[in-house]
């Protein structure tokens, strides 16, 4: 609860407060052993609490507690149902909130929401049952444990970081004063709006660190937020920067009035350098106006603006930056064979393209282009994998629309990300039920190879805005490998990822000859969506036009590192890092040792040359370099090339330990391709370093050089990041066939059959066959589903054990579940 003076001082000022109790979820467990002398104690602290505050005019609102229902419901109800009568004993002129409660009550006189990443069902359901106030409370761009953006962009700057989460805090706010929302609480929104922060330039030109204006504010930044939360503002709904370029640009066009007088208004709207179309109205307070704005865009797109007035006086503007989106012109003559999915193949045919369905492989003869439908059955490809990867090794061509699980017939075994959710109590009544993924979705993917034929029609830097009702443009995602500390060896390159760094909502897998895209976003359901539509079309072109090929490429290598070494580290063969000249834009990577002469005279002939080593790269003329072992760095791609493609700032969190600090001086002629940032959370909290890749012209060629370094003993990331290059040079790198593990079953001495698993899991004596012996452990999770939807781990998963003596074979096992842990023998 807050201090009396902080009730004086709002008094003084004129501010309205909600005064919230001392009733915190962090110190549920204490409160639930509190009993009767918990509710004793609460009763005098309420009394002297409300006492204290009845009388002060700043007070509108009794906020009785905090989170203790979103948590442990059932068991915190009982005594969390008494605070009310604590309060009304002294005061009834008030109503009471419970923050992040949700629906729990007939009786409860508001609703209160608290920490989701998304919140258009929510409001949705609201808005069509809801018959008391909604409260959006403590809502996070990125929840707390996340530590994230949800849009993971690539940003070049500390100032781009935080305009990127301003951008996102405007978006949600306006999205809420667009569904009419009581009120709002945006949790993190003050470190943005009231505090300095390290800034460079939006469009990143290099500064040397010590030249930074630290102590600007970010004006861009306050402009988002001051748009966000001004009482009269007017934006474009939603919020998508495209349009379809043979279409009619249109959007709602909103006009708010939430000040607490009433207002006469002017708002007009227009393309840039034309005329404007202006319309007035008088709105009350807590009104507002939604007016369909639908016009023919100029041929480049362009931006589109809004201008709202009062008295004559610009009070709020809003502005949206429109690309066109052409159709695809190019017609695929190729037929798209279905794998037994008679309904989208009849969608193909009616969107205009040949398309058959049947349960037939096809042949490279065939030339067709294969279509793994979504939600497929991963047993049944499971059990023709073979067949498969034949058709792509002689050079078939397969897309795979987003499955339901991490599919085990691919040739890489990539982790998953399940956007299911079990329902809350806190939604129940409202409908939900059961599992859902309305609550984690991304409405952004990244572009990590913007250069690539399936992003030709689309000048975007994300996927983004496609579901017409919540724009999401995937939930259900493929996870990078190296996220969970594994190397998946194999040709392949994510092409978009998603809300989180580490998702792959877009693959490149080259298999062979073969070619398979695995695409995880809502492109079928959202086929009248432009951007969907083109990237689509670009998918089946390019897999279409595409010609049966091997990877062939070979690299020189250079430094402390030999060909077995990078061999060992990649899965690549020694032969592909032998008998390479320079000439033709040949690759050579230059680990720490190698010799400057070595590397100048490589790129004069025509080579490019990267090179993985700050000690090698400050050798070079107009470098400076803070070298750096010690302090946690990460990194984003800032501008692509061709060797980069796939490669994002997912390769350089701080468990990559792969950066030796910073560039602190570079050439004028250098192109940033990698940023480098300080920080011990990721990308959640950042302070500027400096460039940590740059690309230099020199001679014929180029020298790419860094303050990476990699060596024997490289991370996951590391290598994940290695062998991406290798992949942009043509280098081969064969795909190992996933095994199933192999479990011991160990034979042990007599087990008491009791539900307790301690003779399984500790070490105990049994001198017939070792010394000590336990049990080995095997794991049910959400990755080992067979079919039907993906349950959490934390609502369904298990741990399994096995033994044996000469009477019998033994199960043991932990289950665990959303409501209870059990323990079986």
């Amino acid at each position: 609860m807050p201090p009396g003076d902080i009730i004086l001082g709002a008094d003084e000022a004129g501010m309205l407060l909600i005064d919230q109790s001392a009733v915190w979820s962090v110190n549920g467990q204490f409160y639930a052993k509190g009993g009767d002398w918990l509710a004793k104690n609460l009763e005098k602290e309420f009394e002297e609490w409300v006492k204290r505050d009845r009388n002060s005019p700043t007070v509108v609102i009794w906020d009785v507690e905090n989170e203790m229902l979103r948590f442990n419901f059932e068991l915190h109800l009982p005594w969390i149902s008494k605070l009310r009568g604590f309060v009304e004993n002294f005061d009834k002129t008030r109503p009471l909130n419970y923050s992040g409660a949700g629906w729990f009550s007939d009786d409860q006189d508001m609703v209160s929401i608290h920490m989701q990443d998304h919140y258009t069902r929510i409001m949705n359901d609201w808005m069509a049952k809801g018959d008391k106030p909604l409260i959006m409370g403590e809502f996070w761009i990125g929840g707390r444990a996340d530590q994230r953006l949800p849009n993971a962009p690539e940003f070049s700057s500390v100032n781009q970081r935080y305009l990127e989460e301003a951008k996102m805090y405007e978006e949600n706010i306006l999205e809420m004063r667009y569904k009419g929302v009581s009120g709002m609480m945006p949790f993190r929104i003050s470190l943005l709006s009231l505090f300095s922060k390290p800034h460079s330039n939006d469009a990143y030109e290099f500064s040397p660190p010590n030249k930074l204006e630290v102590g600007k504010k970010p004006e861009a930044v306050l402009q988002k937020i001051k748009h966000a939360l001004q009482p009269v503002s007017t934006f474009f709904w939603p919020r998508q920067d495209y349009m379809d370029a043979e279409g009619l640009f249109r959007r709602e066009l909103v006009l708010c009035n939430d000040g607490e007088d009433e207002a006469d208004l002017e708002l007009s709207w227009q393309w840039e350098n034309q005329k404007p179309t202006t319309k007035s109205w008088t709105l009350k307070p807590a009104e507002q106006r939604k007016i369909i704005v639908e016009d023919k865009a100029p041929a480049n797109g362009g931006k589109i603006i809004a201008v709202a007035r009062k008295n004559g006086k610009i009070v709020s503007s809003d502005t949206l930056m429109i690309a066109p989106i052409h159709p695809s012109k190019e017609k695929i003559t190729k037929t798209i064979q279905v794998y037994k999915d008679e309904k989208l193949a009849e969608l193909l045919v009616k969107s205009g393209f040949k398309a058959i369905s049947n349960d037939a492989i096809p042949t490279v003869k065939d030339q067709v282009i294969w279509v793994i439908p979504e939600h497929a059955n991963n047993r049944e490809l499971f059990a023709i994998k073979n067949h498969i990867l034949d058709y792509l090794n002689t050079g078939g061509v397969l897309l795979s629309l987003k499955q339901d699980q991490a599919p085990t017939w691919f040739p890489i075994k990539f982790q998953f990300w399940s956007a299911y959710l079990p329902h809350l109590h806190t939604y129940e009544k409202m409908g939900w039920k059961g599992l859902n993924k309305d609550l984690r979705f991304s409405k952004y993917a990244t572009i990590l190879a913007p250069t690539h034929p399936v992003f030709s029609g689309i000048e975007n830097k994300a996927l983004q805005g496609w579901d017409p009702v919540d724009g999401r443009v995937s939930d259900d995602v493929l996870v990078r490998p190296s996220n969970v500390n594994k190397y998946e060896q194999g040709n392949w390159i994510p092409l978009a990822s998603g809300n989180i760094r580490e998702h792959v909502s877009l693959a490149e897998i080259s298999y062979g000859k073969g070619m398979l895209l695995a695409c995880q976003l809502n492109v079928i359901e959202n086929l009248e969506n432009p951007q969907a539509n083109r990237l689509f079309n670009d998918m089946l072109q390019y897999l279409s036009n595409r010609k049966p090929q091997v990877f062939n490429g070979k690299v020189a290598i250079g430094g402390n590192l030999n060909a077995m070494d990078v061999a060992k580290l990649t899965g690549a063969s020694e032969t592909d890092f032998e008998e390479i000249i320079p000439e033709n834009q040949a690759v050579m990577l230059a680990f720490e040792g190698t010799s400057t002469d070595v590397i100048k005279d490589w790129a004069n002939k025509g080579g490019k040359v990267i090179v993985l080593s700050d000690e090698v790269s400050k050798t070079f003329e107009g470098i400076g370099i803070n070298s750096d072992k010690e302090t946690n760095y990460v990194a984003t791609k800032i501008n692509n090339h061709p060797l980069l493609n796939g490669v994002s700032s997912a390769n350089f969190s701080n468990q990559s330990k792969v950066i030796n600090g910073y560039f602190t001086e570079i050439p004028k002629q250098a192109k940033v391709l990698l940023q480098g940032f300080v920080s011990e959370s990721d990308f959640w909290k950042v302070a500027e370093a400096g460039p940590v890749m740059v690309g230099v012209p020199y001679g014929k060629g180029e020298i790419i050089l860094s303050t990476l370094k990699i060596d024997t003993k490289a991370t996951a990331a590391a290598r994940e990041f290695l062998g991406l290059l290798l992949t942009n040079a043509g280098v081969k790198i064969p795909y190992i066939e996933a095994t199933t593990d192999a479990i011991a079953i160990k034979k042990t001495v007599p087990i008491k059959i009791n539900g307790q698993l301690d003779e399984w899991l500790e070490a105990m004596e049994d001198r017939l066959v070792s010394q000590y012996i336990h049990a080995q452990p095997v794991y049910l999770t959400s990755e080992s589903r067979v079919e039907g939807p993906t349950a959490f781990d934390l609502n369904l998963s298990a741990i399994n054990y096995f033994m044996w003596d000469d009477h019998a074979l033994y199960l043991a096992g932990v289950v665990f579940s959303e409501t209870k842990n059990v323990s079986l023998i």
